[in-house]
This record gives C-alpha cells, sequence and structure tokens, in this order.
C-alpha cells in the first residue's frame, strides 16, 4: 500500500500549528471559542499485499481488497483565532474485504470479513476567512494521532495514524455549520496476528467523503 507522503507532510504541519495556536489560546479562550462537530460518509480503503511470517519465518503473503465503506465521527474543539481550529476527534471506519493468504508450497486460502478501525487524532484547521460571503467558510488541515485495526477478531496494537483534510463549510445560523469535506487518512505498518501463530504488518490507507455539522457554543 502507498505511503501517503504528502499526507504525513501536512501532519508534520498540524504539530507546528498546534503549538502557535496554543500560545494564543491562553489568551482568548472561552466558551464562545468551544465546539462540537459530527460527521459521517463514505470510505474507499486502498487494497494491500504484505508478507505472512510465522515465528519471524517468511511463509507467504497476504492480499486484501475492499469494498467501500462507511465512517462515522465525532470531534470537540475551539478556535483561539476566527481562523485556527483545534480539536480532539474520534472516527471509526467500516469496510469489507475478501483477502487471500498465499503460501509458498503453492497452498492458498481465502476468506472474507470487515475491517473496523477505530482513530482517535488530534487535528489543526485553517479556515479561509474573509470571502465575499462570509457564510461560506472554505478550510484545509491535518491531523496526527493512533488507529487500532480488527479484521474479524484479529486485532492490532494502536498504531501511528495521520491525515489531510480539505472542506468547506456553509453557515445556516449563527451557531450551526453544515460542512462537507474530503480525507486522505493511513497508517504506518501494525502487526497483526492471523491465527495459527502468523502474523502479518498491514498499513490502511483510506479516501473518505464526508458530510457533517459543527455546533459553536
Amino acid at each position: 500500500m502507498p505511503v501517503f507522503a504528502k499526507t504525513a507532510l501536512l501532519a508534520a504541519a498540524a504539530v507546528a500549528a498546534l503549538g502557535t495556536a496554543g500560545a494564543a489560546s491562553a489568551q482568548s479562550f472561552d466558551a464562545s471559542t468551544v465546539y462540537l462537530k459530527a460527521f459521517g460518509g463514505a470510505t474507499w480503503p486502498s487494497g494491500d499485499d504484505e508478507s505472512v511470517r510465522f515465528r519471524g519465518t517468511n511463509v507467504g503473503r497476504v492480499d486484501l481488497n475492499y469494498d467501500t465503506g462507511y465512517t462515522l465521527g465525532l470531534a470537540a474543539g475551539f478556535s483561539p483565532m476566527p481562523n485556527i481550529g483545534l480539536e480532539f476527534e474520534y472516527a471509526y471506519r467500516n469496510a469489507d474485504y475478501d483477502g487471500e493468504i498465499r503460501f509458498n508450497d503453492g497452498e492458498r486460502f481465502k476468506g472474507d470479513g470487515t475491517a473496523k478501525v477505530n482513530a482517535l487524532m488530534v487535528n489543526a484547521l485553517y479556515n479561509f476567512t474573509g470571502l465575499a460571503n462570509p457564510q461560506v467558510v472554505p478550510y484545509v488541515g491535518a491531523g496526527i494521532g493512533a488507529a487500532q485495526l480488527d479484521y474479524e477478531g484479529d486485532t492490532s496494537t494502536w498504531n501511528f495514524a495521520y491525515q489531510a483534510i480539505a472542506g468547506v463549510g456553509y453557515e445556516v445560523a449563527p451557531q450551526w455549520t453544515i460542512y462537507g469535506e474530503g480525507r486522505w487518512f493511513g497508517t504506518t505498518d501494525t502487526k497483526v496476528w492471523l491465527g495459527d501463530g502468523l502474523a502479518t504488518d498491514l498499513s490502511y490507507g483510506t479516501f473518505d467523503l464526508l458530510i457533517g455539522a459543527k455546533y459553536q457554543f
């Protein structure tokens, strides 16, 4: 599976943004800067092809292909400045897959199931304010965090995750905004146990199209 290099760079930028905006928040934080978000939509995971090991010895390969799935999530954040948002997010991704293990001795085993991914992320967002229509606010952002993969009970440890975000919001009321966005989400390799002493290192990457609602206190 390809590593999302651009996403990783944006995730690094998010860390810098957290430090900059964090200093500003000490002076500008109040209840009106706090917001809550809920979102959901479709997710398209990328396929994966990795080696399979038995007690550290390479014994074959596993190939995974995914169907279109869905993403659901919640986030809580605050805006230390009108064009900056910092938030903590939980997201759940679910997608069916078809898999095949090809052993070096020629034996093959096929199976299918559902991949479930839990992710805890810290995001930094930049809002493009000051446009001709103040109700329309495009934004970009990035996040870093941790994710856990679950393949029909074969669960990984929590591992590093990152994402890039781009979207546009529309203010429908003074405290309510609806928005649509695209995301590129990925994880680094993480060990997943396949049963019978077999293990593999899987990474997980998706493109998501989401809609959501934001309530600003």
